[in-house]
């Protein structure tokens, strides 16, 4: 029961009138918010139908007004319930039978009392004058049939289409008064004798009204009250259907339908139902004391969202996988006077909204939406007001198609989500229309979002980024750029590689801010910059998983090394994130305990600097759970961790306090020069500088080439729904410990001087290898940067910061030619090239190794025979094993991707691939590693004396480097059918080409 009084409480907390054009059942049909309408007027108080009784109602506090409309004999509308003029005035006459003159000389008021002698009965036309420009609303239910076009065109004269509600019984005069004007909100009345209960007849009921409402093309359905049961409005809010009710004269039935989801009653006695309205609206605590502090910096009004606590069981699913409690919305809360104001509540009372961003000039509201469960998120704009409403963003034209072919647990189609203001006039948001799925999701339910933008109107929708995995969060940084949360694995462990990364408004320029190779936090998410401090960084941790994203408040420096902990200051210093799940709090004695419920400390949410010492808040205070659907309210917290509480709702959880204030717009990128020619190619440029600043311990000379690589997406169609292909947490197998297809596209040449100035692919996920003169990897970069079609790079070197000075001994000699393309590496055919284990290594095996370690000869009980094995092979499934026993194919530890949390930070040169390989080292001759580790040398040298008649062409021991550096990838593609169970399939193990 407490949840749904929680929505309701907000369906009805305050009355605020806007109108929204969401297509429901594909009409443009706005639902007005009228939580309280006075039946006939307030006809307890006073005469029904009459001026009396509506100006009584407006008195008592009614949302709206309902009046029953009928026509005279001369063709004026007038105001009348029964078909006779007896019971309210005294002639047995029908309205119909009688002129207005007639009708205006009877006396409407005597029979309620002497004071309401000589009331008259007043015209349709009257009824509107009387509430035009009040905050009480028409509802005009219109009794007979033949004059649906009469009404609308009176409410069209006085324009008043967009805040009238027309309701009848007749489906007919519905279906009438949907068919002339569209705009104007319809809604069918219906009432029924019941055999049985309201609850034995809920699923019939919900069927029924389903049914009709698509029927007739209207959302609204006013039900007679004895006929609503919990399970019906529930199922029917569900279904998007909006729950009305009629005559609802006791306070407890009235609080009961509140509690059920109703949204609209209609009352004798509109004063009890606003006293029970009032009384909601007054359970939200406001704290006057934190709202001087916000006073004092020149903000009287702050913006923040009402929503149950997200139940997703990672941080960057909240989106997809949390339970679906809809209610709650946007709201201003005045800190002069603790009122509380709902934006667009025709719209979000029964959705979500999870984030939202303020114009520079403080005037529009952008958010996303989700208006039902199996709906996905969208963007709309609102004036502040709550004006001016409109959708920017709508499900992808083949949607439902897209539904039909990835439903997995999840909606699967695509979320538009966290929009941004650009200062170009542009919004950035987070969507999952790059259409890719997470590497390490076994079961294949999540999806991954990238950033794109749109201009204002929501045209010219385009991918800024262009990641494998999720990216979160964007924020404009003073100086235009784009600030947001990347996660990235490659070569790293899955879970806690989310660091902040910025890139300015068109694309260009990816860069790290900070965190890329930090191990905790694992999440470092909704990041702002700090106020007039460019150097400092708001921001939460979190965990990864078991919990959605909340956590603690850290402030980071980046006049500090971006790549370590130091520049982090944890303003929350009680809570923090040392594991990849649950929270981690310090007991009485100061001593850190890990937990995964989140109720012995505290939590945070959507950190918002208003200072550099005074922060806003969403806190869930110590003895709660982390997901208590109503845990979180609004404080301030201090530089010294203290929170004073904001506001509270007993009711629902409160999220993203932003404060109502106009901000200086940061400048609006200008934009970098594009080589037309070269983006027309789907190329970019890149110069380093000098490519042995950053790597300490590496000869100069040594780095001959760089090897360009990408880590490849994948994409929804690449979906498999069957489940032998998997292989630890990846849905579809690649290699032992490897989660994501990686695709070489060429090596470049390296310049004496350590500079390289060569093209690379544009909107992809690229990274590079220092190679040595026999092309085998000194070190790897564990990252990736994607580039803008046509854009030129540069950077200093390998690993380095941004306080790093450049080398300024001379001018770079690769800066004096023409950039390098990639080229194919010598004994290969081709630049670009898969890794295909099958078609690439085991042709190597087959030719020198099978004879004494397969069929009859397994010396040392090593079988390298190419036979299928599960989902890789024999041979493959062997080498594999004596990696992990004996590091037999380098050091692959910290490079396993098949693993939730690792340590990730920076690994020295030389520690990674065929240099690190024991294998290598055998068949290139070599009797040691490049490690410093006496075990891995000592079985180095015990393979080369064992193997002294072992030649291998330099194409192939090029091949097998080439694989041991990038981490031993098996399958080329996540295409296809790999398990050895589909050998007969015609799809089974294709051929992506081998690039030779």
């Amino acid at each position: 029961m407490r949840r749904f009084s929680a929505v309701l409480y907000f369906t009805y907390s305050f009355s605020v009138w806007a109108f929204s054009a969401v297509m429901v059942f594909a009409s443009e049909m706005p639902v007005p918010v009228i939580p309280n309408i006075a039946h006939r007027g307030a006809s307890r108080a006073a005469p029904e139908n009459t001026l009396a009784a509506y100006r009584a109602a407006a008195a008592a506090g009614a949302n709206g007004a309902e009046c029953d409309v009928r026509k005279s004999a001369g063709g004026v509308l007038v105001l009348a319930h029964d078909e006779t003029a007896k019971r309210t005035a005294g002639t047995d006459k029908k309205w119909a039978e009688m002129t207005y003159d007639e009708i205006s000389k009877l006396d409407a008021g005597i029979w309620k009392g002497e004071q309401f002698k000589g009331e008259k009965i007043p015209t349709f036309d009257d009824y509107l004058a009387l509430l035009q420009g009040t905050p009480c609303r028409p509802v005009v239910e219109i009794k007979e049939d033949g004059i649906a076009g009469q009404v609308v065109e009176a409410i069209r004269r006085r324009k008043m289409t967009a805040e009238t509600a027309v309701i009848a019984f007749s489906a007919e005069v519905i279906r009438e008064v949907r068919r002339i004007e569209p705009k104007l909100c319809a809604g069918w009345l219906y009432s029924e004798k019941l055999k049985g209960t309201a609850e034995e007849n809920a699923g019939r009921l919900h069927d029924f009204f389903v049914t009709k409402s698509k029927e007739l093309g209207t959302p609204v359905i006013s039900i007679r009250h004895e006929l609503l049961s919990e399970k019906l409005v529930q199922s029917l809010r569900q279904a998007h259907i909006h729950v009305w009710t009629w005559t609802v004269n006791d306070a407890a039935r009235m609080k009961t339908l509140l509690d059920w989801g109703v949204e609209s009653i209609t009352t004798d006695q509109p004063d009890v139902l606003n006293k029970i309205l009032a009384e909601r609206r007054n359970a939200v605590q406001f704290y006057p004391a934190a709202a001087q502090k916000l006073l004092e910096q020149g903000i009287t009004e702050i913006l923040f969202i009402r929503r149950f606590t997200f139940t997703a069981n990672h941080v960057y699913t909240e989106y997809v996988n949390s339970k679906w409690m809809p209610g709650g919305g946007i709201c201003a809360l005045d800190l002069r006077t603790g009122n509380v104001r709902e934006i667009v509540p025709e719209l979000t009372r029964n959705g979500v909204v999870m984030s939202f961003d303020l114009s520079f000039d403080a005037r529009k509201i952008v958010f996303d939406f989700k208006k039902g469960d199996k709906d996905g998120y969208r963007i709309y704009e609102v004036n502040i007001d709550g004006t001016g409403l409109r959708q920017l963003t709508f499900p992808e034209p083949d949607e439902a198609e897209l539904v039909k072919k990835y439903r997995n647990g999840y909606h699967h189609g695509t979320d538009d989500t966290e929009p941004c203001y650009l200062p170009d006039g542009g919004i950035v948001f987070a969507t999952t229309r790059c259409q890719f799925g997470v590497l390490c999701d076994n079961p294949d339910i999540f999806t991954v979002r990238n950033l794109y933008r749109m201009n204002g109107g929501g045209t010219e929708m385009k991918p800024l980024t262009y990641s494998p995995l999720s990216e979160a969060s964007p924020a404009v940084l003073p100086d235009g750029r784009i600030l947001y949360m990347r996660w990235e694995y490659i070569d790293k462990a899955a879970g806690n590689a989310k660091g902040l990364w910025s890139i300015n408004p068109d694309g260009s320029g990816v860069a790290e801010v900070y965190g890329n190779s930090i191990t905790f936090p694992e999440t470092m998410i909704q990041a702002r910059p700090v106020p007039n401090e460019p150097n400092k960084i708001l921001m939460l941790g979190c965990s990864h998983w078991r919990n959605n994203t909340v956590g603690t408040v850290v402030m980071v420096d980046t006049t500090k090394n971006i790549r370590s902990p130091e520049a982090m200051t944890y303003i929350t210093d009680d809570v923090a994130a040392f594991a990849h799940d649950g929270f981690h709090f310090r007991n009485e004695k100061g001593k850190w305990y890990h937990e995964k419920s989140g109720k012995p400390g505290r939590l945070f949410r959507n950190p918002y600097p208003v200072t550099s010492e005074l922060f806003l808040v969403s806190h869930k205070p110590k003895g709660l759970e982390w997901s208590q659907p109503d845990g979180y309210d609004i404080s301030l917290l201090d530089k010294t961790g203290k929170t004073t509480l904001l506001l509270k709702d007993p009711a629902i959880s409160l999220w993203s306090a932003y404060p109502v204030k106009a901000r200086t717009k940061p400048p609006v990128f200008a934009g970098q020069a594009v080589d037309a020619g070269l983006a027309e190619q789907g190329l970019a440029r890149c110069f380093v500088s000098d490519i042995y600043t950053g790597m300490e311990n590496v000869k100069r000379g040594d780095v001959k080439y760089i090897r360009i690589l990408e880590q490849v997406p994948r994409k929804w169609s690449e979906r498999k729904f069957y489940g032998e292909d998997k292989s630890g947490m990846a849905h579809s197998a690649i290699g032992n410990g490897f989660l994501s297809v990686k695709v070489q596209h060429g090596v470049v040449p390296v310049e004496e001087d350590g500079s390289a100035y060569f093209v690379v692919p544009a909107g992809k996920a690229v990274y590079f290898q220092a190679l040595d003169k026999d092309y085998r990897a000194v070190q790897t970069e564990r990252t990736f940067v994607h580039y803008k079609a046509g854009e030129t790079r540069s950077c200093i070197g390998c690993h380095e910061t941004p306080n790093v000075p450049p080398n300024t001994s001379g001018v770079p000699k690769a800066s004096q030619r023409p950039a390098s393309v990639p080229a194919a590496q010598q004994g290969q055919t081709a630049a670009k090239r898969v890794f295909d284990y099958d078609r690439q290594i085991q042709p190597i095996l087959d030719k020198h190794c099978v004879s004494c370690h397969g069929g009859q000869e397994t010396q040392k009980g090593l079988d390298l025979r190419g036979q299928p094995a599960g989902v890789y092979s024999v041979s493959y499934n062997a080498l594999v094993k004596l990696g992990n026993q004996k590091q037999l194919l380098g050091s692959r530890r910290f490079r396993n991707e098949d693993i939730a949390s690792n340590s990730i930070e920076y690994i020295p040169p030389y520690q990674l691939g065929a240099l690190s390989s024991p294998l290598a080292a055998m068949l290139d001759g070599r009797r040691q590693t490049s490690l410093n580790d006496a075990k891995v040398n000592q079985y180095a040298a015990e393979l080369s004396a064992a193997h002294p008649d072992l030649k291998l062409t330099d194409a192939e021991k090029l091949a097998v480097s080439n694989w041991l550096d990038i981490n031993c990838q098996f399958h080329p593609s996540y295409g296809g059918r790999l398990h050895e169970k589909f050998q007969n399939e015609p799809d089974y193990r294709p051929d992506c080409g081998s690039g030779q």
